[in-house]
């Protein structure tokens, strides 16, 4: 749902629904460090993506649906505050109300999402969601108080609803970690700890831009040498686990010999492969190349034939539109003029197969080895609806 300008200020002042996964080190579209420059008016607050606001033209869509399939009223409120901790908001897609009862029922959550992002989803009316979604809902229900949040997964148009269970334990975690970064970060200024993000990585770069100090000496420096020394051990066991895939894809790629590759079928009973297949060649060519030889060998299969060239112009221009035959000025008979063009013809087709053949290269295919898609990374395959 798109949020108005004031409902953006006054999200920055707390943490909100969508920040929570973030905070906690779940959401693989945002970092901690993100949340942080945002709510410090580091970065401009997130705005819509061409997906997301697709997500937004189908929301009312899938909301009045699913208030039709669950015979409920469904209002949309707007950003909700705790009433006792004015830091804690939350803008759900929905409020669930039975019919004939002012209390409300439940909660809604919707999600617009393609195929590729299904294999994150476990069965219907369960909680198996990603856990970033999974942190949303439960936000929401520990801003409003609710027992119950319902999760409508709407995938390659199909609705699939899912239940959030309140969870006191995990809402008091999650109310810990976020008041914390609230009160120690956002408000008292402490940098996140580093979390192997681009987006640490990112802020780390344009805040040093520069570097015009000397060398540290860490000599004495226990806690940072065993910190170096602990990346020269997570390098060589990188090492070590790229080798070992390594042969593993080597096996597989004898296993698949000529074929494209193999298949099976998934816990959920969905096809998943691995491919070893040859794309089609490619050509390249040097259109340069072939015009700087078409200019020098036409001139030169051409210069010969100049002066027939020249008569033939004149004889065509008296001619005007009567038949060269029957022209009385002609100084050029008609055979002669067929063996000019044939001759003229025959050169440039030479010439062209010359450099076609000269200047164009083909290259067999790649063969990629690719692992079942819905292994990747989620960051990988589309961003957060």
């Amino acid at each position: 749902m798109g949020l108005t300008p004031a409902q953006i200020a006054q999200r920055l002042e707390g943490i909100t629904a969508t920040d929570v996964s973030a905070i906690v080190g779940l959401n693989p579209y945002r970092s901690r460090i993100d949340v942080w420059r945002e709510k410090r008016g580091e970065l401009p607050p997130w705005r819509d993506t061409e997906r997301s606001r697709w997500g937004e033209l189908l929301e009312p869509v899938v909301r009045a649906d699913y208030a039709t399939r669950h015979n409920l009223r469904i209002e949309v409120p707007g950003t909700l505050v705790h009433p006792d901790r004015e830091w804690m908001m939350a803008t759900p897609d929905g409020i669930a109300y039975a019919a004939g009862s002012a209390d409300p029922d439940r909660g809604l959550e919707i999600k617009c999402h393609t195929w590729r992002v299904g294999h994150l989803y476990g069965a219907p009316g369960t909680d198996e969601i990603p856990l970033w979604e999974l942190c949303q809902c439960s936000w929401n229900l520990a801003v409003t108080g609710l027992d119950r949040w319902d999760l409508c997964a709407f995938i390659d148009g199909q609705p699939t609803d899912y239940t959030i269970d309140r969870d006191d334990e995990l809402l008091s975690g999650l109310t810990e970690q976020c008041q914390r970064f609230l009160v120690d970060n956002v408000r008292g200024g402490a940098v996140p700890e580093p979390d192997g993000s681009e987006s640490f990585d990112g802020w780390l770069k344009a805040r040093w831009a520069a570097n015009p100090g000397a060398l540290i000496d860490i000599s004495e420096d226990g806690e940072t040498f065993t910190l170096i020394e602990r990346g020269r051990d997570l390098r060589e066991r990188v090492a070590d686990a790229e080798s070992d895939l390594g042969k593993v894809v080597q096996q597989l790629k004898l296993k698949i010999g000529d074929h494209e590759g193999l298949t099976w079928k998934n816990a959920r009973g969905k096809p998943e492969k691995v491919t070893w297949k040859r794309s089609k060649p490619s050509r390249t060519v040097d259109h340069a190349g072939i015009a700087r030889d078409a200019r020098d060998d036409a001139r030169m299969a051409l210069s010969g034939l100049g002066p027939t060239i020249s008569r033939a112009l004149i004889c065509l221009e008296s001619a005007g539109h009567t038949p060269i035959g029957h022209a009385t000025r002609a100084a050029i008979d008609a055979h002669e003029l067929h063996e000019l063009v044939t001759t003229m013809s025959e050169s440039l087709a030479t010439i062209a197969a010359r450099t076609d053949e000269k200047y164009t290269h083909e290259f067999p295919g790649k063969r990629p080895f690719n692992w079942p898609r819905t292994w990747k990374s989620p960051s990988d395959k589309e961003q957060q609806g």
